[in-house]
């Protein structure tokens, strides 16, 4: 058997001898064919390659294409679902306001009128007080006019009144404001996620 191995050997031996001995002898000719054999098989791998990128890139694309219309699908259904969520809350809104008999224009105006009122009250006032007083230096009787002071007292107090409830309805409004807002943002957050 080794025999047989070492035959076989020495004929494979042979003939690569041979080969050789002829590639040395015709090297101008199969050198060339080598660098050409080499230069193509370079070439046929960069164009394999090149193939295998485009056809990557155009998985890629189709891939980002699809993944990009399923987002729009589902912003569009979370747009229409927020639209939804939106448009309940602000009937809700307007359901708490009437049922606390609150109109925003109305108490807006009347706050308005209000601080107008006041602040006129605030300018009288400095001018009786500068009246006053300048009287009180040419001219001091002491005699207080016992009527005038009630309807004043009165008057303060009915303004008082008016003027809480003013304030109290604005308040009212803010805090229904705030609540609806609130409640938006927590639909908001349910449909399109908080970070």
């Amino acid at each position: 058997m080794i025999t047989t191995v070492l035959l076989v050997f020495k004929a494979i031996w042979s003939q690569l001898a041979k080969l050789l001995a002829l590639a040395i002898e015709h090297w101008r000719i199969i050198l060339p064919l080598l660098i050409l054999g080499y230069c193509l098989y370079q070439y046929n791998a960069q164009v394999n390659r090149a193939d295998a990128a485009v056809k990557a890139l155009n998985q890629y694309i189709n891939d980002a294409n699809t993944a990009r219309a399923e987002r729009e699908r589902e912003n569009l259904q979370k747009d229409a679902a927020s639209k939804v969520a939106l448009a309940a809350v602000l009937a809700d809104h307007q359901v708490s306001l009437a049922q606390l008999n609150l109109d925003r224009q109305r108490d807006a105006k009347k706050l308005k009128d209000l601080y107008e009122k006041q602040i006129s009250a605030n300018s009288r006032n400095w001018s009786d007080r500068v009246q006053l007083e300048s009287a009180a230096g040419k001219e001091a009787t002491g005699v207080f006019d016992l009527q005038e002071a009630a309807d004043r007292f009165a008057e303060g107090l009915r303004d008082c009144d008016t003027a809480y409830t003013t304030l109290e309805k604005a308040c009212q409004i803010t805090t229904e404001d705030y609540n609806a807002l609130w409640t938006a943002w927590d639909k908001e957050c349910d449909i399109h996620g908080c970070n």
